[in-house]
């Protein structure tokens, strides 16, 4: 089976807030990078080095955002809606782990992957869980 075969680009981020983000996903050499949108995305959150988000597969290209500060605490999002947390943890979901990224400030955002600004993500062996190395670190997160 191939991994994110179903996925299509642009692909929508959904945080708790009820806010939906687009972002483009650009397929190069057998793994998926998360580029146009996802500086943006960055931005809004305050994301820095150490914070991890977690990526919840609703289908349909849709994935359920969690985002994570440095000591694993879930980041206080802007009021935009009653969206239920429990809701939310019922769902069944694959998950996709993307941790420490960071980006540096530029100019206008590009499709193309960025060193600093997107992120690969590689699915291991049991289709339920993704892998992710961040382009800023060159590390892999489980």
């Amino acid at each position: 089976m191939e991994y994110g075969r179903d996925l299509s680009s642009p692909t929508l981020l959904k945080v708790y807030n009820g806010k939906i983000w687009q972002v483009v996903l650009r397929k190069l050499g057998g793994s998926i990078w998360l580029c146009g949108g996802w500086r943006k995305f960055m931005k809004k959150y305050k994301m820095r080095e150490g914070y991890s988000v977690f990526f919840r597969y609703e289908g349909s290209s849709v994935f359920d955002v969690v985002i994570l500060d440095e000591i694993g605490m879930e980041i206080e999002y802007p009021s935009r809606s009653t969206h239920s947390r429990s809701a939310r943890a019922r769902r069944p979901s694959s998950v996709i782990d993307i941790g420490n990224s960071t980006e540096e400030e530029s100019g206008d955002e590009s499709d193309e992957p960025l060193q600093s600004s997107a992120s690969k993500v590689k699915a291991d062996n049991s289709g339920k869980k993704y892998r992710a190395t961040s382009s800023s670190s060159e590390r892999t997160v489980q």
